[in-house]
């Protein structure tokens, strides 16, 4: 009772050292004194020196099997995020107490930071199962629904939440969020075409006259485009049948471009056609 009384002020100030060092001269007199034991691995993880806090309740659940001593490692584990270690002591202590609400409570929820979505979901249900009201299990139980890839469950099992539970709030937020993923996406945005696009289709269609115009405005936007004056030297010969049309498109096109051997003939053709036959002579 003495140490309690020299203790409780040196806690409550939170100088962990001054408290750890009263517990340590303590337990070497009295080194099997459990209680002093626990406040000290308890004092060692609020002073942030979580290692030797695992190491003390370690040995604590090692020399005694006692369910606070597994418990308060399993916590600790849990808390460092080490899920495997805490998830088979939790396992061990429901083996032994497989009725005990509240851990398997803790047990879920540690399946569910541990991502292990498949054996939280069946641990959530269990719990729900046992207590139809707890929102805070209804809300775990959405989450891992979700996470694991089943909005649409999760969104089914939110709806059971109460407006007025603690849990409301995030439970509304939660289900906003599934409303959004589970929304069909919008219809896509009809692509622009291009003007040569609009060219063929108006081509294709029959709308010939306005597959001219669109080609003349798409060769002034890129007067570059060779690829795009041949299409449009033989639209204007073939679709439109103009020869004298193609004759001068060709002539156009010679001003930017090398003729090859096959188009000097086509520009003579051309020529001859149209009854230049001299302009046609000289070009061959």
């Amino acid at each position: 009772e003495r140490l309690w009384a020299e203790l409780g002020p040196v806690l409550e100030a939170e100088r962990w050292d001054v408290a750890l060092g009263l517990m340590d001269a303590y337990l070497r007199e009295r080194p099997a004194d459990l209680s002093v034991r626990r406040e000290r691995a308890r004092t060692l993880a609020r002073a942030g020196r979580v290692s030797g806090a695992e190491a003390a309740w370690e040995r604590l659940a090692t020399e005694t099997g006692s369910v606070v001593d597994r418990l308060e490692l399993a916590r600790m584990l849990r808390d460092r995020g080490e899920y495997d270690r805490a998830i088979a002591l939790y396992e061990g202590l429901l083996d032994d107490h497989p009725d005990e609400y509240v851990l398997l409570r803790e047990y879920s929820r540690t399946l569910l930071w541990a991502e292990r979505y498949p054996e939280a979901i069946e641990s959530l249900r269990l719990l729900l199962a046992r207590n139809p009201g707890d929102d805070e299990v209804r809300l775990d139980l959405a989450r891992a629904l979700y996470w694991g890839g089943r909005p649409q469950d999760a969104r089914e099992v939110l709806a059971g939440v109460s407006t007025t539970s603690p849990v409301s709030d995030e439970a509304r937020a939660l289900d906003s969020e599934l409303a959004a993923v589970l929304a069909p996406p919008p219809e896509p945005e009809p692509r622009v075409l291009t003007t040569v696009e609009q060219a063929r289709r108006a081509a294709a269609d029959g709308d010939l006259d306005a597959a001219n115009g669109l080609y003349e405005a798409a060769l002034e936007a890129s007067p570059d485009d060779q690829e795009l004056w041949r299409e449009w030297i033989n639209f204007v010969q073939f679709r439109l049948e103009d020869e004298a049309g193609a004759r001068d498109a060709l002539l156009l096109y010679s001003e930017r471009f090398e003729l090859t051997s096959e188009e000097m003939i086509r520009l003579a053709e051309l020529h001859a056609w149209t009854g230049q036959e001299a302009e046609g002579r000289i070009q061959a």
